[in-house]
């Protein structure tokens, strides 16, 4: 083997492991997001179940904070009426920074009001 073959031999062989560490690298990336994303998914499941133990309404958007996972989420609910007047749409974003820049979760579920049901009977 002569000093040209060894040297396009060991050319090669860089650019596979150069290739297969990028690609391992984006896969931790991958990862990461993903348990971000679910972990803000357990956060807003769980704020939309309190706030609906403590409101049977609300009149105006709501924010807060949360610990999961030894780390802070903020999220906000916001309230809209909808066109049967007893039921709310509360529809709640989960940030990782306190900026609220982009959210990682939405969800949305709807509430229907007791006392309004009643009132229209």
């Amino acid at each position: 083997m002569t000093l040209i073959e060894s040297l396009v031999a060991f050319v090669i062989l860089a650019m596979v492991s150069a290739s297969v560490v990028l690609v391992s690298s984006q896969s931790v990336r991958d990862t990461e997001t993903l348990k971000s994303h679910y972990y803000a998914g357990l956060v807003a499941d769980n704020e939309l179940r309190m706030t609906q133990l403590k409101h049977k309404r609300l009149t105006r958007p709501i924010s807060g904070t949360s610990k999961l996972m030894g780390r802070q989420w903020f999220w906000t609910i916001q309230p809209t009426v909808t066109d049967m007047g007893y039921l709310q749409q509360w529809k709640i974003n989960v940030f990782a920074d306190k900026e609220k820049k982009q959210s990682l979760v939405s969800r949305i579920t709807y509430v229907a009001s007791v006392k309004g049901v009643m009132e229209e009977k």
